[in-house]
């Protein structure tokens, strides 16, 4: 029977010692030199271009170090604990030191995935994984290998694959590890056969770093991105996803549009700001449409009080993909025809036409928390179909009536040249809300408390303008299709001490971070058949 072989910890260091050691490896490594900038690019051309997924870890301690300049200081223990739990994961040694005996060498780690290997012993998810570790320093390299170099408890076998060695492994704990050095890398796997794709790769088979290259709309964009310190790239995202469907078959089919999707990648980066992360995704012109975007022109109608905010445009739209894509996905067709159903029923009203077909235009909806302290909720929906947009307004209203416990009464208002309809409790003379016509085109409504004049009037002190609004949002892509925005230190203040009452369901840690967020800002863009998301997470400076 084959020896079961187990998974390893993330940098088997013992193993990594014994290949940095050899006679040649150490002579190659000493007279290499001392110092050489590795990348992203660079550690792809070793992996394979079959790769379903990879990502890319930057351990330059200066790209981290941004990270110093935010939050409170049980914030930055909590990160700092963090960090250090992550360095212990990373090592199979608890007497090494990352910060002295890693650090100093290691440029950079990549971990790639790809299909699983015709190993017939190996288990399918452990069976295709193959690391690069990048080395900067080879001097500093081959002095950590020496302090392991006398280990007894690992036994090693070379085999030789077109003129590489290749070190196998086995240790007291049942491990067994394949290690080779690769110019500037130490290419690790736990499968013979992965290892010797990367060897493959190396003398000339096509790398990674190919298709990487090769799409140069996502590489532009990631490259924009300041201060990176992680990078995840799916090459051939649909090929990845019907991977994963078939390790995880109660997931279902993979839906008719993810087929559409060539690649994807994602970047995330520390700066001035905070945490910036960009998502792209290249897809085929044949099973995608662009959709509309432009400058977001309702956002500065919310007040800075505003809390949180989504907006965009087309919903009619998207409700069309979604019908569209409803006839292969029977979960999301049932989905369509319950809220068809329901709607009908309830309000007599048809979604298709009377609920998302007028809002063909720009939209946003949010929630703000005016100085008197009531939360309200507004939305504002642009239309080309007016005539539809009123009759599903009078349906809303209509049942709104007949299923409140309480009569509703409705009139009529002025508010500064805005003709409104105003929702009223008349027992207790108070405004439920209301809604009216900004102009011919963009109608508003507003929930809960007497604020329809906080859209209906052009707002003193608009949200688009706050310096809140600004550090969040302010740096994202102001021409979008979608977007989102929220006051993490608002909310705090107002439901924090609610949602962390007791502490019970978040550590201190948790809640030290939470307040050390001053918000969250995505922005959603296309252009050239290549979607991007464009998120912030805004954070508090030490001391503010």
């Amino acid at each position: 029977m084959p020896e079961k072989k187990t998974s390893f910890s993330f940098l088997p260091l013992a193993t990594v010692a014994v290949v940095l050691t050899g006679a040649a490896a150490g002579a190659y490594l000493y007279f290499k030199g001392s110092f050489t900038k590795l990348g992203p690019l660079e550690s792809a051309q070793i992996v394979p271009d079959e790769a379903l997924v990879a990502a890319y870890i930057d351990t330059d301690p200066e790209a981290w170090s941004k990270l110093q300049e935010f939050g409170t200081t049980e914030a930055q223990g909590a990160i700092a604990k963090g960090l250090e739990e992550f360095k212990t994961n990373l090592l199979d040694e608890k007497n090494i030191n990352y910060d002295q005996d890693l650090k100093p060498w290691v440029d950079g780690v990549m971990v790639s995935l790809l299909p699983a290997s015709p190993t017939p012993d190996l288990p399918e998810q452990e069976a295709n994984l193959l690391i690069v570790v990048g080395i900067k320093d080879k001097i500093a390299a081959l002095n950590f290998a020496r302090k392991l170099e006398s280990r007894d408890d690992v036994k090693t076998e070379e085999i030789s694959y077109k003129g590489v060695k290749i070190t196998k492994t086995d240790s007291k704990e049942n491990k067994t590890t394949y290690i080779a050095l690769l110019d500037d890398y130490v290419a690790i796997a736990i499968d013979q056969g992965m290892l010797e794709n990367a060897i493959d790769t190396v003398k000339g088979e096509p790398s990674l770093a190919n298709k990487l290259g090769s799409a140069k709309s996502i590489s532009s964009s990631i490259d924009k991105v300041q201060n990176p310190i992680a990078r995840f790239y799916m090459p051939d995202y649909a090929g990845a996803m019907e991977k994963f469907i078939e390790l995880v078959p109660e997931a279902g089919e993979l839906p008719e549009e993810i087929k559409y999707v060539k690649s994807g990648a994602i970047v995330v980066g520390l700066n001035d700001a905070g945490v910036r992360v960009k998502a792209f995704a290249e897809v085929d012109p044949a099973g995608f449409e662009n959709p509309e975007q432009g400058k977001n022109k309702f956002t500065s109608r919310f007040p800075a009080e505003t809390l949180a905010l989504v907006g965009g445009r087309g919903l009619a739209w998207a409700w069309s993909g979604l019908v569209a894509g409803a006839a292969s996905q029977p979960e999301v067709q049932e989905l369509v025809d319950e809220l068809r159903t329901s709607f009908k029923q309830e309000a007599d009203l048809d979604v298709d036409s009377e609920v998302f077909g007028w809002m063909d235009g720009e939209f946003a909806a949010g929630v703000f928390v005016p100085p008197q302290g009531i939360p309200a909720g507004a939305m504002i929906f642009e239309t080309s179909d007016r005539g539809t947009a009123e009759v599903a307004l009078q349906k809303l209203e209509a049942y709104v009536q007949k299923n409140l416990p309480i009569k509703l009464e409705v009139k009529q208002k002025d508010i500064q040249g805005v003709e409104v309809t105003e929702w009223t409790i008349p027992i207790q003379n108070q405004p439920l809300g209301g809604y009216g016509w900004l102009d011919d085109n963009s109608v508003f409504m507003v929930l809960g408390g007497p604020f329809l004049d906080a859209i209906a009037v052009p707002a003193a002190n608009p949200l688009d303008a706050s310096p809140n609004y600004q550090a969040i949002a302010g740096s994202l892509p102001q021409s979008n299709y979608s977007y989102f925005y929220l006051d993490m230190e608002r909310l705090m203040v107002l439901a924090g001490p609610l949602l962390l009452q007791g502490g019970g369901q978040f550590p201190p840690e948790t809640q030290a971070i939470l307040y050390s967020i001053q918000g969250i800002g995505i922005a959603a863009t296309a252009a050239n058949y290549t979607t991007e998301m464009d998120m912030l997470l805004a954070l508090k400076k030490t001391g503010s």
